[in-house]
């Protein structure tokens, strides 16, 4: 009868170290990498050893890799003022601006208004810090902030509001970020990350207002909303006026993270209308008024609101300002009514007076843009200063090229816009 070969075991006690491995725990054992010394043992401590030695971190590997944009959605205070960001440095107000504020957004006396909401925020603000940042904002969000009627089951709720829209974690095209002021910064610094507002309050379109039962209220025409398509900051929201960044103590972030990315959102928002109304009035510059923007931030320990703008400085490039309006305490129900009175001028005025100089622009708008498809809410960032839309084409464009520039051109390329051309000759 043949002999049976004797079965290997596969417990580690039994199993014979490969040479390989024996000569890595040798190494591990007395930290040099030469192979005089005797080969270890291949016990549960050794190997323990090995493990630990073979897939430590190498420090010096993680200290030479650069940030990553993609990794990380905030941009600290010196990149951000690189780029002319500049944050809460106690920067004088435009005459205008100030006017503006003290007329409709925080008049002398505030009238503070009796909400049933500012003593639920309070009572639930304790509760909320205890969640992570998106939960706390789930629960905290209703008590400060608007959503559009269109979003709310119950016509009676304080928090619904027609002609309005609010978006949640709302990317938004980084074409309206500021450039780099010179090759310099770009190249140190890199581009600004990914504007992404945790919550984005602008005017609702016709689609979504119609999407209810009953319909709701639009705030634009369909003729005034053809004109702004493709020209969105962020999908499913026409020309935001309020913005806001929240953290939570349970997310160990400190506030000063969500005043930077409010700041670099609010430069975004600013950027944008200031391109829409360079378009609509190409002969004079956007007034501040026109473009200034408001953003909310919040810890759930207090709260602030900031007003941003633009206006040219020393540099080639425009500096973008973001200064303190209001601060409030949220364990104070005082402090929450008058927060919710600043925020609820912001949405009047936003309704109001800065509703009716948008629409009276979009004539003259609609007529001096040309299209182009599309929006670019997560690829790089342009150096471009009007990057939905361009303004009459120059001598320089392509509609005055030579024949000789064209025929070197590549055939693909001068076959598209061929077939582009055949196209608009159809339509005509």
């Amino acid at each position: 009868m043949p002999s049976r070969k004797r079965a290997r075991s596969d417990s580690l006690e039994c199993r014979r170290p490969s040479k390989r491995l024996v000569r890595a725990l040798s190494d591990a054992g007395d930290g040099a990498s030469t192979h005089t010394s005797p080969p270890l043992l291949l016990t549960h401590e050794n190997l323990e050893r090995w493990t630990a030695a073979t897939f430590a971190p190498n420090p010096l590997r993680a200290m030479s890799r650069p940030p990553s944009p993609s990794r990380s959605n905030v941009d600290d205070l010196d990149k951000l003022a690189a780029y002319r960001v500049l944050i809460d440095r106690g920067d004088d107000r435009p005459a205008a601006l100030q006017a503006h504020i003290a007329t409709h957004i925080c008049p002398e006396p505030l009238a503070e208004a009796t909400s049933p909401a500012a003593l639920k925020a309070v009572r639930k603000r304790r509760l909320a810090s205890r969640q992570n940042e998106r939960s706390g904002i789930r629960m905290m969000e209703p008590f400060l902030l608007f959503r559009g009627e269109v979003q709310v089951d119950d016509d009676d709720d304080d928090a619904a509001v027609p002609l309005i829209f609010s978006k949640d974690e709302a990317n938004l095209d980084r074409a309206y970020l500021p450039p780099a002021p010179n090759e310099m910064v770009k190249k140190t610094q890199g581009p600004l990350s990914q504007p992404r507002a945790d919550t984005i309050v602008g005017y609702v379109t016709i689609q979504d207002a119609e999407s209810r039962q009953p319909p709701g209220q639009s705030a634009f025409s369909a003729s005034e909303e053809a004109a702004l398509t493709g020209y969105r900051l962020t999908p499913n929201v026409h020309l935001p006026f309020l913005s806001s960044q929240w953290k939570s103590p349970a997310s160990d972030q400190h506030p000063s993270r969500a005043y930077n990315q409010s700041g670099r959102d609010g430069a975004a928002v600013v950027n944008h209308l200031h391109d829409f109304y360079i378009v609509a009035y190409p002969h004079r510059e956007p007034t501040v008024v026109e473009t200034c923007h408001y953003s909310l931030t919040c810890d759930l320990h207090y709260a602030q609101i900031w007003v941003h703008w633009r206006q040219q400085g020393a540099l080639a490039v425009p500096d973008h300002h973001m200064e303190l309006v209001e601060e409030f305490s949220m364990r104070k129900e005082a402090d929450v009514r008058k927060a919710r009175t600043v925020l609820r001028n912001i949405l009047d005025y936003a309704l109001g007076p800065r509703l009716q100089s948008l629409k009276a622009a979009l004539p003259s708008f609609a007529t001096n843009r040309v299209y182009r498809g599309g929006t670019s809410t997560t690829g790089p960032g342009s150096e471009t200063s009007l990057p939905m839309l361009h303004l009459p084409l120059t001598p320089s464009e392509t509609l005055f090229r030579t024949p000789e520039e064209t025929a070197k051109e590549p055939s693909k390329k001068r076959r598209i816009e061929e077939v582009e051309g055949e196209k608009q000759d159809v339509r005509t």
